[in-house]
Formats: structure tokens, C-alpha cells, sequence
């Protein structure tokens, strides 16, 4: 596909409902996204984070950027970068131990999941554990980083350089300030070239059978839910 002109600018409150519904199209793929909806008897947007925007934006920039991908006047997509001691005013403390390496074993209260609870707790539990644990490994004093609160991208705008300016807003910050970024990937997001091309690598990774977590039946159409992965990406602070 062509690329576009895409203009970056703040999200306003008012976007908020617009990319909303923008994120349900960009998810409504995303087999982890749909197996929770499906399971929780739930909607879409209980497991997206679009209400969490409003208060990201309140967080002012100093704390989080949140962003919107302007094309010929309509928003085509949406990030949300979070902002960590950019300043270097943050000093790692003699008394707390060093953080784990970034490939180390996941150690986290909720990884694995305690047996007890409900299949689907059993997987939030993985999951959040996982994201938990290596935002603790990379968000560590003197360290600078921008990191990726969310990223979403109209449908059929990708593929067109919307989501690598999205990309390119954050990494601009980050190398004027020395510092690192990360983010956590879906699996789609994980096939896109929006981050590799800035030089994120692959450095942890959650895989999961999504049918050891199922207690209802699959959709009709549907054999299983098969395997899904998360991503961990991390682009190092240019000197």
C-alpha cells in the first residue's frame, strides 16, 4: 500500500468515543481480545483500554503522551507513550537488589496463576503477571525510557505509515532525552514492521494455549483458540 500524509497531534477529550470505537475494529481480530470477551460473556470495550484514556491525558505531558494519527481530518489512530524519569532525577537505591536480567524466568505473585481460580482469572493473572514483572525490569532507576501504555491503528489505514508515526512521535522523545523504550506486543503487533523498523528486538515472550483456558464452548466456525503469543520489544537509548 501507498503511504499517506499523517499529521500527530494530542487527543482531545472529546476524541475519546471516536477512538473507542476505532480500537474495537483494530481488536476485533485479536484472538486473546475475543477469547476474554467470549468467556466473560462480556463486551469488547471491557477488555480494551479505552477507558483508562481520559486519565492518561490527565496525567499531563510531563507523565504520558496521548496521541492521535490525523488523515485528511479523521483519526486513523492512536497511542498512548508513558514517560519515566526523564529527568535522571531518579537514582537506584544501595538497599533494593538489582533488577533480573531481561530474559530471566518470570517470578510474580500472579505467574503462574493460582489452580484455584476461574480459568479466565487463571489468565489474567498469567498475563498481568508477565507485563508486571518486565515493566519492573526495564522502568528501574537511573534508567530513562519511554514505554507504550497502548497503540491502535484503524484497520484500513495500516499498512500506510500510520502506526510508524506513532512510533516516530515517541522515539523522537526518547532520543532527545538518552532513553530507552519498550513495548508490550500483541500478536498482530508483533507482525508489524511499525516498531522493527526503529530498532525494537524481541527480548521476553508469554506463549500460552488459549484452550487451556477455556470453560465454554468454542464459537461456531471454530475448531479451538489455539496458541497466542505476547512480545516484549525493547529499543536500547541512543547515545
Amino acid at each position: 500500500m501507498s503511504k499517506i500524509d499523517v499529521q500527530i497531534l494530542p487527543m482531545e477529550l472529546s476524541d475519546i468515543p471516536t477512538v473507542g470505537e476505532l480500537t474495537k475494529r483494530a481488536f476485533e481480530q485479536d484472538a486473546h481480545t475475543v477469547f476474554k470477551v467470549h468467556e466473560k460473556g462480556g463486551q469488547m470495550e471491557d477488555e480494551l483500554p479505552t477507558p483508562a484514556i481520559e486519565g492518561w491525558i490527565g496525567y499531563g505531558p510531563d507523565r504520558c503522551r496521548v496521541i492521535k494519527a490525523m488523515v485528511d481530518g479523521e483519526i486513523k489512530g492512536w497511542a498512548a507513550w508513558g514517560l519515566y524519569n526523564l529527568k535522571g532525577d531518579k537514582v537506584l537505591d544501595p538497599a533494593e537488589p538489582s533488577p533480573e536480567p531481561l530474559d530471566a524466568p518470570i517470578n510474580h505473585p500472579d505467574f503462574p496463576a493460582d489452580k484455584s481460580l476461574p480459568k479466565i482469572k487463571q489468565l489474567d493473572h498469567l498475563t498481568s503477571g508477565h507485563l508486571y514483572t518486565m515493566s519492573d525490569r526495564l522502568c528501574v532507576p537511573p534508567n530513562k525510557v519511554v514505554y507504550c501504555m497502548s497503540i491502535a491503528v484503524e484497520p484500513s489505514a495500516q499498512g500506510q505509515g500510520v502506526g510508524s508515526q506513532l512510533v516516530k512521535y515517541a522515539v523522537d522523545i526518547a532520543d532527545s532525552h538518552g532513553a530507552s523504550m519498550w513495548v508490550h506486543l500483541s500478536e498482530d503487533g508483533a507482525k508489524t514492521s511499525a516498531f522493527t523498523k526503529y530498532g525494537f528486538e524481541s527480548v521476553n515472550e508469554l506463549e500460552f494455549d488459549l484452550d487451556e483456558y477455556r470453560e465454554k464452548e468454542v464459537p461456531e466456525g471454530r475448531d479451538r483458540w489455539g496458541k497466542y503469543k505476547f512480545t516484549f520489544a525493547r529499543r536500547p537509548a541512543k547515545k
